[in-house]
């Protein structure tokens, strides 16, 4: 009876302690299971593009009566790691235990480059021609995202200069000669310069000359039997150079248009071309150091006048009554005008003086 009662008192025990043992089992699967889902979710957070898969497996085993062993795997899967947790808790003779295994493979999340690796995008930066002034520059290229050069632009040499035409700084007449120079066409430098001779228009025949007192020159005595209305005097004659223009020696020469002094002339005479009423153009060459006495007066046509820059007096009357004078270039050689040089000149707006102001002031004048 005793033993009956003693026996049913060890199975109620034994009862009581299955339950205790598997209440503590449920709470240890339940602390693992809550572990690994935080896990989880804390790996899904940095990388939210992991794909995870996750299984539970629960064994609980009880052999003869002398102890309890319960095993929980759990494995957790992602596209970069594999991780199994195994919890083992033991009930026996030998006391309770707990053994928790995790493993892996090695190699853990791995989280993308926070920065990606740049693409260039590629922009021309154009070639620069060279010039006789400044070097030039190759193609080249630079990202226009970052600014980092691709391929850099290189000097190039300059260029030669490049000779443009011929510009005509003084036209060539029967009296003087001219000049031109050339340029280069991208800076503007002078290159070449060049005297553009004498034009060599034919001598008017017909005048008439006489020899100087030194017997070694001749002067234009008359217009003789010369009918040119262009007058080109010659600068020598019979092998002698012509050195002057005499007094009167082309005294109302009404159909004279225009005179070609060549650069042997050195002085031209009282009333030399006075009424040559059609007279427009005279140019009187540097070499002419001395003018007469109203050599030019009446001449009604004249519009212009440029005086030799080496005469040093203009005469009483010498271009009186010029109607259609308009303007006279004085050099600053000048010392004395005389009397009436310009009077009657009523179209006269513009007289040059090449001087400066205080030579002017220190020129004699005559009465107007």
């Amino acid at each position: 009876m005793l033993n009956a009662v003693g026996l049913k008192r060890e199975k109620r025990n034994n009862m009581k302690s299955k339950k205790l043992i598997i209440i503590v089992v449920i709470a240890l699967v339940a602390v693992a299971l809550g572990s690994l889902i935080f896990s989880s979710i804390a790996n899904s957070n940095d990388d939210p593009t992991t794909t995870k898969t996750t299984s539970s497996t629960t064994t609980t085993t009880n052999k003869g009566g002398s102890g309890t062993t319960t095993s929980t795997t759990t494995t957790t899967t992602t596209t970069t790691t594999t991780t199994t947790t195994t919890t083992t808790t033991t009930n026996g003779n030998g006391g309770n235990s707990t053994t928790t295994t995790t493993s892996g493979n090695g190699q853990g999340s791995q989280d993308p480059p926070d920065d990606p690796v740049h693409t260039h995008t590629e922009v021309i930066d154009p070639a620069v021609g060279a010039t006789c002034e400044k070097e030039g520059l190759t193609e080249g290229k630079h990202c226009s995202d970052c600014g980092t050069v691709l391929v850099p632009q290189e000097p190039t040499d300059k260029i030669p200069c490049i000779e443009g035409g011929w510009i005509i700084d003084k036209e060539a007449t029967a009296a003087e000669a001219g000049s031109k120079h050339t340029e280069c066409t991208m800076c503007g430098k002078t290159m070449s310069t060049e005297v553009i001779p004498q034009l060599q228009l034919p001598v008017s025949e017909g005048l008439k000359f006489q020899l100087n007192a030194d017997q070694q020159s001749y002067f234009v005595k008359r217009i003789g039997t010369c009918t040119d209305t262009v007058v080109v005097i010659p600068s020598t004659h019979e092998g002698l150079p012509v050195t002057g223009i005499g007094t009167y020696a082309f005294y109302q020469c009404t159909s004279i248009t225009a005179v070609i002094i060549p650069n042997s002339v050195k002085s031209i005479g009282d009333y030399a071309f006075q009424d040559c009423i059609s007279l427009s153009s005279i140019d009187i060459p540097s070499s002419v150091t001395s003018m007469g006495q109203y050599a030019f007066q009446g001449c009604k046509q004249l519009a212009s006048v440029k005086i030799s820059e080496n005469i040093s007096a203009i005469p009483n009357g010498a271009f009186g009554n010029c109607t259609s004078l308009t303007s006279v270039t004085i050099p600053s050689y000048v010392t004395s005008i005389g009397n009436f040089s310009f009077s009657g000149c009523t179209s006269l707006s513009t007289i040059e003086f090449k001087g400066t102001k205080e030579q002017w002031s220190a020129i004699s004048l005559g009465t107007k």
